[in-house]
């Protein structure tokens, strides 16, 4: 798949010069979905700029929709880049307008991620902010993939943190980043001290 997203990035994306490149170097690493993890130090190497460079320019590609990012929240967790350069149906937009899929936010299936509605309620967790299909696969992709027991486990260690710290609860838009950063974190402790996914 990198190649065919590759070519649909040089074929549609408006973009020129170092926005191109930084376009085309994330690409390069992408999976059919057009999903990589990667760090900015990593993307600096690989597209020739400086790390500067490349936090502006990636500001500059999700403006103009050319993807959308997701950071690790640090301690070597890499960052999550999902290019929509004629991924998924995204139609092209013009002169700096915001290019967008044609279902951003899919709600959860019962035949993709079955139980996980109620899993997420009997914790108490906010549905109306984790109801989105397209973001667990794509949480699920970044932490070598989650079953429900993993998710039963973590949610009740959410939710015995948040009882505990409740000024930590997240405000509304930061729930996602929240719970798949601790998935994150749980998936990198797993690997390094049991060498296994969590």
């Amino acid at each position: 798949m990198p190649a065919d997203l590759i070519s649909d990035v040089w074929e549609h994306s408006p973009c020129k010069n170092s926005e191109l490149l930084l376009l085309l170097a994330i690409a390069d690493g992408a999976d059919a979905q057009g999903i990589t993890h990667s760090s900015v130090a990593a993307l600096a190497r690989k597209a020739r700029l400086s790390s500067r460079q490349v936090q502006r320019l990636l500001r500059v590609l999700e403006k103009k929709g050319e993807l959308t990012s997701t950071f690790g929240g640090g301690h070597g967790i890499p960052n999550l880049y999902r290019v929509t350069s004629g991924v998924d149906g995204v139609t092209s937009g013009v002169d700096g307008v915001t290019r967008k899929a044609k279902s951003s936010v899919a709600p959860l299936s019962d035949e993709t991620w079955p139980g996980l509605r109620d899993l997420i309620l009997s914790f108490g967790l906010p549905l109306e902010y984790l109801d989105d299909d397209n973001w667990w696969n794509a949480t699920s992709h970044a932490v070598g993939g989650i079953n429900m027991h993993v998710l039963d486990r973590e949610f009740g260690k959410i939710e015995a943190y948040l009882i505990e710290h409740p000024r930590k609860r997240p405000q509304p838009r930061g729930w996602k980043r929240f719970v798949r950063t601790w998935l994150q974190k749980a998936h990198e402790y797993e690997r390094k001290y049991h060498g296994r996914s969590a």
